[in-house]
């Protein structure tokens, strides 16, 4: 840290607080800065863009992506990493508990909840956490992943009648062609 003609002249006037000054200012200048952000010889050469993710990806994604996949089927490694980022994400899943402030209405929800949670999967082969891992794998191996909500006829025979499916967002067009804001698009058909 460099000295400023006001150090200087409390040094000068006192060396004991123009030490405590240092010191202090030192301290405040480690708590009020990113390593990253530091300039220094190790990152004079380091060349950064001030564009969002997407831009810098740009036309890369789908070879990415691509690469992604095949490192997770193909490569032990890979799949190992996968398999860990959707377990320290999910863990044994996440479970919402009612709070309405109510008691026995929360004990109503959370009840029903546990019926569809086993029949919440769309295409009837996970349960709710399950659900969870598999949203969150998708997400690491090609970089998103699509939720679909989809409202049942009574006559499917379901306790709740709603249910959930997980893709992968490759190749999938979003409903009804709209753009998607901070990755969500929906549509008003049902």
């Amino acid at each position: 840290m460099e000295s400023n003609w006001i150090d200087k002249a409390v040094a000068w006037l006192s060396p004991e607080s123009a030490f405590k000054r240092l010191r202090y200012r030192a301290a405040l200048e480690v708590l009020s800065s990113y390593d990253g952000a530091r300039t220094g010889r190790r990152t004079e050469n380091w060349r950064t863009t001030g564009s969002d993710p997407n831009a810098t990806i740009g036309s890369d994604l789908d070879r990415l992506i691509q690469r992604s996949r095949d490192l997770i089927r193909n490569d032990p490694h890979g799949t190992r990493i996968a398999s860990v980022i959707a377990n320290s994400a999910v863990g044994t899943g996440i479970t919402p508990q009612a709070d309405t402030g109510d008691p026995g209405t929360d004990e109503i929800i959370n009840e029903e909840f546990k019926f569809w949670s086993e029949e919440c999967d769309a295409e009837g082969q996970l349960d709710f956490w399950g659900l969870q891992h598999l949203g969150v794998r998708s997400i690491v191996e090609s970089g998103a992943s699509l939720s679909r909500s989809r409202r049942r006829r009574s006559s499917d025979g379901l306790r709740v009648p709603y249910q959930k499916s997980i893709t992968s967002t490759v190749g999938k067009k979003n409903p009804g062609g709209k753009p998607a804001t901070r990755g969500r698009a929906s549509n008003s058909t049902r």
